[in-house]
């Protein structure tokens, strides 16, 4: 973890439990919504050259994964 508010994908895969590649690629490739046809990341940051997610963009992501109810 980097600080209280932010980890790494180590942590966020641990947290998940998904693998490491599984977070790279949500970060970078994304997931198609079924629903919509968006495609939806996972938001991140820089801090130098580390990549840090906060918790926030976790349950943002999460969320936005849940099937819409109608």
């Amino acid at each position: 973890m980097t600080d209280d508010d932010g980890m790494d994908i180590k942590g966020v895969a641990m947290q998940l439990d998904k693998g490491y590649s599984t977070i790279n690629r949500w970060l970078h490739e994304g997931v198609v919504n079924r629903q919509t046809g968006e495609r939806i990341y996972m938001k991140y940051e820089r801090d130098g050259g580390r990549i840090v997610i906060r918790r926030e963009a976790v349950s943002e992501f999460v969320k936005a994964l849940q099937p819409f109810s109608e």
